[in-house]
């Protein structure tokens, strides 16, 4: 049991990402936007203009699937590219909504479970229809 002396910590992933199957062991996520510098006649710096916001999210996962504990072979579950994946996150609900699904990437070995990664993004204005 652990023990907390001082400062709370939030450990680990309780994002759930709607259909699909797998030990969330990463997430990271990350606000991003152009931006530029307006500058006067004399090349000084007036003023700064942030533009075209988004979000980027990005989750590691480990297949897993209930029922074939004993065959060690469990389906790799993913979505597909320019899928909407709806997140859940009562922990951190700023990453809770709807994503599109940008890149996959399945990493396996000899010596460790198979896993995936996801890149996700989100934008204010592009809404699923």
């Amino acid at each position: 049991m652990a023990r907390f002396h001082g400062l709370s910590v939030q450990w680990g992933v309780n994002s759930t990402l709607i259909g699909v199957n797998g030990a969330f062991q990463t997430r990271e996520h990350q606000y991003k936007c152009d931006n530029e510098l307006i500058k006067n006649g004399g090349n000084t710096s007036v003023s700064k203009l942030y533009y075209d916001f988004s979000e980027r999210a990005s989750f590691v996962y480990v297949a897993v699937q209930a029922g074939l504990s004993q065959l060690g072979n469990a389906h790799v579950d993913t979505p597909f590219l320019g899928q909407w994946v709806n997140i859940v996150d009562t922990r951190y609900p700023a990453i809770a909504g709807q994503w599109l699904v940008d890149d996959i990437s399945i990493s396996s070995s000899n010596t460790s479970a198979t896993r995936v990664t996801l890149d996700l993004s989100r934008y204010p204005f592009v809404l699923k229809i």
